[in-house]
């Protein structure tokens, strides 16, 4: 298994020949709830439409 982070929150893990994407902005509009006591309590991310 190899491990290769891209960003703080993306990686792509290799293993028995197939490489994987991991990146959580790549989920739905506001499928992410906002963090617990954050500045803005009520924006959900990712806020687009991934393409």
């Amino acid at each position: 298994m190899k491990f290769q982070q891209i960003r703080s929150a993306t990686a792509i893990i290799a293993y028995g020949g197939v490489r994987f994407l991991i990146d959580p902005w790549l989920g739905e509009k506001g499928s992410i709830p906002p963090l617990p006591g954050s500045t803005n309590p009520g924006l959900s991310c990712p806020g687009i439409e991934s393409r």
